[in-house]
């Protein structure tokens, strides 16, 4: 378990940034999505779930391209 936490946010021996935010965000949309199932009252707004969503994956794709951008330079 603990492999799989330090591969994910610890690619290079320390924690980034955008990857610690990804992992947070993803986390708490799910969490806001089920919150109805513990507090019937609560409503989920569709637009603060595609924001959540929107984010991780916003934060995801620039991970992605930066370590497209050291990979192209390592060539």
């Amino acid at each position: 378990m603990f492999k799989f936490w330090n591969d994910t946010l610890k690619p290079r021996g320390k924690y980034e940034l955008k990857r610690a935010l990804a992992v947070q965000g993803f986390n708490f949309g799910i969490l806001y999505v089920f919150m109805p199932i513990f507090k019937p009252s609560f409503i989920v707004n569709e637009a603060v779930v595609i924001a959540l969503f929107g984010f991780v994956c916003g934060c995801i794709g620039i991970a992605v391209n930066e370590k497209i951008k050291i990979q192209e330079t390592n060539e």
